[in-house]
This record gives C-alpha cells, sequence and structure tokens, in this order.
C-alpha cells in the first residue's frame, strides 16, 4: 500500500525512476508529508483532503472525476485533482 502511494507521487511528479532516483530519493525522505498524505487517503478524502485543510478556502465543487473548483476570497479556481482514490461514495457527499 505505502508502496502504490509512492508510485503515485512519483507519477504525479512526472519523474523516471530510472533517470531521477534523486528525485524519488527526495519524495521518500519527506517523511511527513508521506505520513500525512497517507492519512489523508486512509481516514480523510486523499488527493481532496488538502481543499479542507486549507483556511483560505470557502467553498469545494467537484464537478467531475478530476475537475474541482474552488471559491477563495469570492473568487472561483480551477483545479485538477486525482479521483484515484476517493471513496465509492464520493458523490453522495456534501461538505
Amino acid at each position: 500500500m505505502l508502496e502504490d502511494e509512492v508510485r503515485e507521487f512519483v507519477r504525479r511528479r512526472w519523474l523516471d525512476p530510472a533517470r531521477e532516483v534523486a528525485g524519488i530519493r527526495t519524495l521518500v525522505a519527506d517523511c511527513e508529508q508521506t505520513a500525512k498524505d497517507l492519512l489523508d487517503a486512509i481516514a480523510g478524502l486523499g488527493p481532496f483532503q488538502h481543499f479542507l485543510d486549507d483556511p483560505t478556502i470557502e467553498e469545494v465543487w467537484i464537478n467531475e472525476p478530476g475537475k474541482v473548483f474552488i471559491a477563495r476570497a469570492c473568487r472561483a479556481e480551477f483545479e485538477i485533482a486525482s479521483s484515484r482514490h476517493l471513496p465509492p461514495n464520493m458523490g453522495n457527499l456534501a461538505i
């Protein structure tokens, strides 16, 4: 499971594991962020949890997988987010 998370980090950062070993070591060395990401995946909303943790974000609209809008300071902003780890009932969630 941890391996899957690290592979997802590598994929999101467009790192080539065969050529960019130093970049991957940096990801793995950041234990605090890895622990937070794992906690978010297990007990939170995975890649969407950071939207809820950010006190400047007023609203979150998930229009479809990967297509997220947020409101910050009364202005809408478009975000691209991974829906890979979303709970199956995410469509029924109102926050």
